[in-house]
C-alpha cells in the first residue's frame, strides 16, 4: 500500500492534442490512462465483494471437486456461475447494492447478461433487474468449442442409435446430418472450411470431428466379419478333426 501511495502521491498528467502538449495538471480522481497499476488497484478494491460472495451461504454456485465455484474475476469483468437462482440471485443483488453504497461501485446492468445453463432457469429469476437475458444456444462458442460439443454430446447419441437399431439408414439421412453439423459449426453462416477437412485429425490440420457415415459402416461391418470368422473357425475345426474320425481302428 505504501508503494501505491507513493506512485499516486499528487500525480500529474498532460494531454497531447495534434502534437501539442498541454500544461501539467494534477489528477484528483482515478488513475492515469493506460497505467499498469490501475487494474491491480481495481482488483484490490473489488476483492472484498468477491470474498463476501464466496462466504455467503445463501448464494449457491456450481459444486465440483468439493469446491463451490461462484465467481471469477478478470480486471473489471465478473463472471458468476450460480445455482438455485430463486434464492441466490436475490441475495447476490442485495450484497452488490450494499457494497456499492459503501464503495461507490456501480454495475451497469444494461451491459450485463444472464445465460441459463439448463431448462429450469427463467427470466423471472433475475428479480426484475435490467440484465439482458440470453436464451439457450447463444453461448459465445468458438469453432473449436462447437466441434467439441459435436464430439462429446451429439455424436455419441447418434452413433448409439445407428449401432443399436437393426435397420438400414439411407445415405441421404447422413448427408442431412452433415448439413446440420455445418450449420452448427459456422452459426448459419457460409462455411469457410469444408467438413471433409474438419474431420481430419488435428495433427493434419482438422478438428477431429467424427464422420458419422464412416462410423455407421464400421458398426455394421463388424457383423459380417464376425460371421465369416466364426464360419471359418468352425470349418477349420471340422477339417482338423476329420482325420481322427475316419481313421480305421487297429
Amino acid at each position: 500500500m505504501q508503494w501505491i501511495r507513493a506512485l499516486y502521491y499528487k500525480p500529474l498528467a498532460r494531454v497531447k492534442t495534434n502534437g501539442i502538449m498541454s500544461e501539467p495538471f494534477e489528477l484528483t480522481r482515478s488513475t492515469r490512462q493506460g497505467c499498469p497499476v490501475s487494474p491491480i488497484i481495481f482488483v484490490l478494491a473489488l476483492e472484498p465483494l468477491a470474498c463476501s460472495i464466496r462466504a455467503n451461504q445463501q448464494i449457491s454456485g456450481i459444486k465440483m471437486y468439493d469446491y463451490d465455484f461462484k465467481i471469477n474475476l478478470f480486471a473489471d469483468d465478473i463472471l458468476l456461475t450460480l445455482s438455485n437462482p430463486e434464492i441466490s440471485v436475490k441475495h447476490l443483488f442485495k450484497l452488490i447494492n450494499e457494497f456499492g453504497n459503501l464503495s461507490g461501485y456501480k454495475v451497469n446492468w444494461n451491459k450485463s447478461e444472464a445465460t441459463p445453463l439448463n431448462c429450469m432457469t427463467f427470466p423471472v429469476h433475475l428479480d426484475a433487474t435490467q440484465i439482458v437475458w440470453k436464451k439457450e444456444g447463444t453461448l459465445p462458442l468458438s469453432l473449436w468449442g462447437r466441434a467439441e460439443i459435436i464430439k462429446m454430446n451429439v455424436f455419441p447419441r447418434l452413433s448409439f442409435m445407428t449401432a443399436s437399431i437393426p435397420l438400414k439408414f439411407p445415405e441421404s439421412w447422413f448427408k442431412e446430418i452433415k448439413k446440420l453439423f455445418i450449420m452448427f459449426l459456422w452459426g448459419d453462416k457460409k462455411p469457410r472450411i469444408s467438413l471433409s477437412k474438419l474431420v481430419r485429425h488435428r495433427n493434419k490440420g482438422g478438428l477431429g470431428i467424427p464422420d458419422i457415415y464412416t462410423y455407421y459402416l464400421a458398426f455394421n461391418g463388424k457383423y459380417p466379419l464376425l460371421w465369416a470368422y466364426y464360419e471359418h473357425h468352425e470349418d477349420t475345426t471340422q477339417s482338423e478333426e476329420q482325420p481322427d474320425i475316419c481313421r480305421p481302428m487297429q
